[in-house]
């Protein structure tokens, strides 16, 4: 496939999705306001894999959870100099998660919040994963 085919096809399937949208957004798009999330712009939701009724929710410097599919929100973590960048919930563990903001890591659980690892000065982070019990940082 040609670039151009393949941004013909990318443009047929945009364009069928906005008229998907158009004809129907309305049957589509329920909100409801939730408990616990304060008037804030939420930039990345997190659901557990193993557990669809847990759910993370990260505004610029806060990280919220849910235990109910998002009808009630709690504040994990509040970050007064520092950024969320990422979060990774372990696999293996509903209780268990790693949030990478722009100092460093914390290890939080439903009773804790620890920073378990600071970035160097000037060292900013990218993204967050953990393999085989081993958290990984990328900066």
């Amino acid at each position: 496939m040609v670039l151009s085919e393949f941004k013909e096809g990318t443009m047929r399937l945009a364009l069928s999705m906005i008229l998907l949208f158009s004809l129907c957004g309305e049957a589509l798009a329920v909100f409801e306001k939730v408990e616990g999330i304060d008037r804030t712009s939420i930039g990345k939701v997190y659901v557990h894999k193993m557990d669809n009724n847990i759910i993370y929710a990260a505004s610029a410097n806060t990280l919220f959870k849910s235990q109910d599919k998002g009808r009630a929100w709690d504040k994990v973590f509040v970050a007064k100099d520092e950024a969320v960048v990422g979060l990774c919930l372990d696999g293996y563990s509903y209780d268990l998660a790693y949030l990478a903001s722009s100092e460093g890591v914390y290890k939080i659980t439903s009773d804790s919040v620890e920073k378990v690892f600071s970035l160097p000065p000037e060292t900013q982070s990218l993204c967050l994963a953990k393999n085989k019990g081993i958290v990984f940082l990328g900066t």
